[in-house]
């Protein structure tokens, strides 16, 4: 059985112009928490979560901005549906010295919820031999995860 595909009728070939489209304008740590149901079904997240320089005027330390980056990643995995696909994109910082990688953050939080590493790719840009003059890496990483469906209990 084929499923209609967003903007697409697999039947007809024709664009689908007749669909429903929700925009919601809010936190979207608190929207996930007040949702009852989570994420809606079949649907594919991409998101690139807030940087610590984005929390600055919160005067948050940095372990608290990774407690709290962990927990939004775990947060988005648990309020997924079966199947669902999220991707995240992250590049790394450096904080005083310190590499802080953020994909590992994200694998961290995530991991905590029932999912799996579908993909992981490293996205390059800038000159290798350059010297960082940022407080961001010259990289980006690409993480997919799936939300797994729940399986029965095997009788002992």
């Amino acid at each position: 059985k084929k499923r209609k595909a967003f903007g697409h009728d697999p039947e007809t070939g024709e664009a689908d112009i007749g669909g429903a489209r929700t925009v919601e304008c809010a936190d979207a740590l608190e929207w996930l928490k007040g949702s009852p149901d989570g994420l809606p079904p079949n649907c594919v997240v991409i998101t690139s979560m807030p940087d610590f320089s984005e929390f600055q005027a919160e005067n948050w330390p940095l372990d608290r901005w990774k407690d709290w980056f962990r927990g939004a990643a775990e947060e988005l995995m648990r309020q997924a549906q079966p199947g669902t696909l999220v991707f995240f994109y992250q590049t790394d910082i450096f904080h005083e010295g310190e590499h802080i990688s953020k994909f590992l953050l994200v694998h961290e939080g995530v991991s905590r919820s029932d999912c799996v590493l579908r993909g992981h790719k490293v996205v390059h840009f800038g000159a290798t031999d350059n010297k960082r003059t940022t407080t961001a890496s010259n990289f980006t990483h690409l993480s997919i995860y799936e939300k797994c469906p729940v399986l029965p209990m095997e009788k002992a």
